[in-house]
């Protein structure tokens, strides 16, 4: 996957969805790590479902820290085991 194809700034207002696709020629043995950063959101609570095909693979509990006076932007990660992922041969 490309990386520069994913937007640098989606709005969850405008672009409720994100869908990352790629092809496997193998399952990793111990998975995948999703992992993101929010660089602007409200310092309020929000949920985000990950999906692996069609399972719901994660729901991670999103809080930004826009209008506080904290200087880090908080990381994410989802780890998605390989039983959740499958190959393409």
């Amino acid at each position: 996957m490309d990386a520069c194809a994913v937007p640098k700034g989606p709005k969850a207002d405008r672009d409720a969805n994100l869908e990352i696709a790629y092809t496997l020629k193998t399952v990793p043995r111990f998975g995948a790590r999703f992992s993101f950063k929010l660089l602007d959101a409200p310092a309020s609570g929000a949920e985000m479902a990950v999906f692996s095909n069609g399972v719901m693979t994660g729901l991670v509990h999103l809080w930004g820290t826009a209008g506080t006076n904290s200087p880090y932007k908080m990381g994410f990660c989802v780890m998605v085991v390989g039983t959740a992922m499958q190959s393409w041969r």
